[in-house]
């Protein structure tokens, strides 16, 4: 069997009870944390864009529009949730898969009506399958990996909640990979919360449509002109996509990274080890004549291209800019990336003493070998000529009662205390929902919005 009629099979005979434990947890997680991130987004200027888009589209009322409570057909609600949760960056990281398989479970579920158990397992069959996909496909060019990876896992994921068999699911997966796309270039602006949103709703798409007999490659994954051959870079080795699969579970062995920060993950390294440096000692920011960041990358490469800054949601893709807020407000937080924040002046003032080099070694490495080498630090130089050197570790990430805290500081911004409580102790006990009605009724519902 080919690798897509194998994750076709698995999808279609994995159970609810085949969970590990520990995955289970990690999903009722990432799924508080995304309600809360799009809960934040919903109260942005930029949501009503997307909102207004939805309801001059109308469609059958299955599903509803978080915060706002209108209904629409579930794709549509996928699609505008989907750019919500991701409006502040501030969903989880690793190809946010929170970010399209969320606002899938919820719409196609609430759609159907189904329980929180179906749920929890679409969703970490929806993580296992864009996690499997990754490890194997490494693309080499400017795709944006959220859409990418997210498009096929996403509609793993729907394939299981409209119970697809094995053939239909492989016509799920040829389908979806033909709505695959989403480019780096459009990262700081509106349209990156766009791509997530896309694939949630592409995922529902394609699950509709393989339903009723509409037909795809049913090899799309590893054929010839297919999925892989197109998106995949020199690296692709279609075997670790289905190396241990339905024995080892990604979303068990290593799940989502939650954020601590609202923005770009690419920028949470540097963070880090920033505010170690600071609370350990105290440094005035007008004091620092240049600050050099060595990194494994050229400069400009990747995530953080941006060098200027002109609206805050550039801000969240600039190094120089999350650099500045750092050292600058001691903190980095929604309102860091705000347009009244940027209009103050200060930190673009002070980007300009910020510059990045590759860091000389890894320089020294080719292409294929320098990703391996991830030696980052920061130089700062005093006015006064005292010179610190900062070394850049593990990022911080957040855990337990961490993650709670974040979602009800998010969800705060939209919903009032009590209700804000209600909806962690729903997440909690998801897998006993015998609805998902019941939790969409409390974070689409007009009772207990600000």
């Amino acid at each position: 069997m080919g690798v897509t009629e194998q994750f076709a099979n698995w999808i279609v005979s994995t159970r609810f009870e085949d969970i590990p434990a520990k995955g289970m947890e990690t999903v009722k997680q990432s799924v508080l944390d995304w309600i809360g991130c799009a809960l934040a987004g919903s109260v942005r200027k930029e949501a009503c864009i997307v909102v207004d888009f939805t309801r001059e589209q109308g469609g059958t009322p299955q599903s509803r529009l978080i915060a706002f409570g209108d209904r629409t057909s579930s794709a549509n609600a996928a699609l505008a949730n989907g750019v919500m949760g991701h409006l502040e960056d501030f969903d989880d990281s690793g190809a946010h898969p929170a970010s399209y398989l969320t606002p899938m479970v919820l719409a196609l579920g609430e759609e159907l009506h189904l329980s929180g158990s179906q749920i929890l397992l679409a969703w970490a069959l929806g993580f296992d399958i864009s996690s499997r996909i990754g490890s194997g496909l490494h693309p080499d060019r400017a795709w944006h990996t959220t859409p990418l990876f997210g498009t096929m896992g996403a509609a793993a994921g729907a394939s299981k909640l409209a119970g697809l068999d094995v053939n239909q699911t492989r016509m799920a997966f040829g389908i979806a990979a033909s709505e695959t796309s989403g480019l780096m270039r459009n990262f700081g602006t509106m349209t990156k919360s766009f791509h997530p949103g896309n694939a949630a709703r592409s995922a529902i798409v394609a699950a509709k449509l393989a339903g009723r007999g509409f037909g795809a490659d049913p090899d799309i994954i590893e054929a010839r002109y297919g999925y892989a051959d197109c998106f995949g870079g020199e690296k692709c080795y279609l075997p670790a996509m289905t190396q241990f699969l339905g024995s080892v579970w990604h979303i068990a062995a290593k799940g989502p990274d939650v954020k601590v920060w609202p923005c770009c993950s690419s920028n949470h390294q540097t963070l880090t080890g920033i505010m170690k440096f600071l609370h350990k000692q105290a440094v005035d920011a007008g004091n620092i004549e240049r600050i050099e960041h060595y990194g494994p990358d050229q400069p400009g490469a990747g995530a953080l291209q941006g060098k200027q800054v002109h609206t805050g949601f550039e801000g969240k893709f600039s190094l120089e800019y999350n650099i500045a807020a750092a050292f600058i407000d001691k903190k980095v937080d929604l309102a860091t990336f705000s347009d009244a924040r940027l209009m103050r002046g200060d930190l673009q003032s002070f980007m300009a003493k910020v510059h990045r080099y590759q860091d000389p070694e890894a320089a020294l490495h080719s292409s294929r070998t320098r990703k391996g080498h991830s030696a980052a630090w920061l130089r700062v130089t005093m006015k006064n000529g005292n010179v610190h050197e900062i070394a850049l570790g593990s990022r911080d990430t957040l855990k337990g009662e961490a993650v709670v805290e974040k979602f009800r500081a998010n969800a705060g911004l939209a919903l009032d205390r009590d209700t804000v409580e209600r909806v962690v102790t729903m997440v909690r006990n998801l897998e006993k929902m015998a609805d998902i009605n019941a939790l969409m009724d409390v974070i689409c519902g007009k009772d207990g919005l600000r």
